[in-house]
């Protein structure tokens, strides 16, 4: 999904779906469509109510098996992709952008929250506890004159 000449500097664990979860909802999904489909050929209880939760929900699990997001911090910014079996879209909030940056701590984790300039919303990203020196290390090299906040918890 990224482009072939942007190197990705730091991946975070936003977005990530455990591969249990999605082998999970892919069985799920897969057993609950057959069962709708057997409603509707089988002799069966039949009718829309009856396949409804079969189908829909089954359909609805094998979408989400097959969604992938990402976020990551890169030379032209912090780069938020989605990928669904319909779309893709990729969302970069340039360094230049960037207007505030808020760095929490807590346990394992560690979040950067990416304010934009002359927007309310921003950008929050949750990357590994080991990651801090290389996320702080990539602010300061993209945007040293970016204010900085810590928050330890």
């Amino acid at each position: 999904m990224a482009s072939l000449d942007e190197q990705v500097l730091c991946l975070s664990k936003s977005g990530y779906y455990p591969a249990w979860s999605k082998y999970l909802s892919t069985a799920a999904g897969l057993v609950l469509v057959a069962g709708g489909i057997w409603r509707i050929v089988g002799q069966g209880p039949s009718g829309f109510g009856k396949i409804y939760p079969y189908l829909f929900v089954g359909l609805g699990l094998l979408y989400f098996s097959r969604s992938e997001k990402r976020i990551y911090l890169s030379q032209s910014g912090i780069v938020k992709e989605t990928k669904t079996l319909m779309s893709s879209s990729r969302e970069v909030l340039p360094w230049n952008r960037v207007a505030h940056i808020t760095l929490a701590t807590r346990r394992k984790q560690f979040m950067a929250f990416f304010e934009r300039y002359g927007e309310i919303k921003g950008l929050r990203v949750l990357f590994d506890r080991d990651q801090e020196q290389t996320v702080r290390k990539i602010i300061s090299q993209m945007c040293p004159k970016t204010e900085v906040n810590t928050i330890q918890q």
